[in-house]
């Protein structure tokens, strides 16, 4: 089956998780964006809008989406491009992401020189072979199109709807995407609005105790995290397993863990709220002091997690936060 990615590689040989993070955190945000974008694909939506900060876990979440996608569809055919900042806005610099995405060669000797038509052709093959006529197109870093880049687009999804399938493209990138549609509201551009930005949606980071709590399940249950995949072996046995074995749980920790990381948020004036990056820094912090023999009595304590957020980079973050005068941690 082919899986068209921009970043496509082989697996990679499996390490332990604290050298490299080998497995993917599941939050509540990733499930429930997984939600929302399943149900706009089996309804064949045209455009789906995620927009969030800098290192919040985009990608991660994206991700996450695309590979549940396929193991629930595996004919959905999928196009994973990142977009980045182009010298001239052409067409072939556009269509260049959907050559390294593998749709097209533009060496290739039957290539007509039309890219709609020939990345539409390969495409057409490709969906008729799958009796699948969705195509989920992701554009990652999507703060990064132009109005001229869009109409590219708008080309490309109408030739694929002429010829029978169906086009939903996902775009995801920073809060600048609303500048973005905003623009292309006031210049009278609502057709790219309507199609591709109409109804932008947060993917926001940990904000609530039970949302934390829900993470740390993760690390305790291999069903749903764990590491090398096939093991059977959940996260935190991984860094752990003599005080896993004797059950420890990190889900019990969650009450002291948040109350840390609240009472340093409302020091500095700012909203609990926990991004991807420094989610996992923390869990595999403490993860790493519990395996060292820490006392299971000073783990369930706030001044035992605020000592890790500490430890784990975390609190510098929200400092520098309060002095950006940003509202979320990243």
């Amino acid at each position: 089956m082919n899986d068209f990615s921009e970043n496509s590689e082989s697996d990679k040989k499996y390490r332990f998780p604290i050298a490299k993070r080998d497995y993917m955190v599941v939050t509540p945000m990733m499930l429930e964006l997984f939600e929302i974008v399943s149900n706009d694909v089996n309804n064949m939506e045209t455009g789906i809008c995620v927009w969030s900060t800098s290192r919040f876990g985009k990608t991660t979440a994206k991700e996450y989406v695309i590979n549940e996608l396929k193991r629930k569809n595996k004919s959905l055919t999928t196009i994973d491009i990142s977009m980045g900042t182009i010298a001239r806005d052409s067409a072939a610099n556009f269509f260049m992401y959907f050559e390294r995405a593998g749709l097209i060669s533009l060496d290739d000797e039957q290539s007509t020189g039309d890219y709609v038509s020939d990345i539409s052709r390969r495409l057409l093959v490709i969906t008729s072979q799958r009796q699948e006529p969705r195509v989920l197109i992701t554009i990652d870093e999507a703060h990064k199109m132009t109005g001229k880049r869009y109409f590219f687009l708008m080309d490309l999804t109408n030739e694929l709807e002429r010829l029978g399938m169906a086009p939903i493209v996902f775009s995801i990138g920073q809060p600048e995407i609303l500048e973005l549609r905003s623009n292309f509201v006031s210049k009278k551009k609502k057709e790219i609005v309507g199609r591709f930005l109409e109804d932008p949606i947060a993917l926001l980071g940990v904000s609530c105790e039970d949302s934390f709590r829900q993470v740390l399940e993760c690390y305790d249950n291999h069903n749903k995290m764990e590491f090398p995949r096939g093991s059977g072996i959940c996260i935190t046995a991984v860094f752990a397993f003599n005080q896993y074995r004797s059950g420890l749980r990190l889900e019990n920790f969650a009450k002291a863990a948040w109350q840390a990381i609240t009472s340093a948020a409302n020091s500095l004036q700012l909203n609990p709220m926990v991004g991807m990056k420094s989610l996992v820094k923390i869990i595999q912090c403490a993860l790493t002091n519990i395996a060292a023999n820490s006392s299971i009595d000073d783990v369930n304590t706030e001044e035992w997690w605020a000592e890790i957020l500490d430890q784990s980079g975390y609190l510098k973050q929200l400092a520098r936060n309060a002095g950006d005068g940003s509202d979320v941690e990243t």
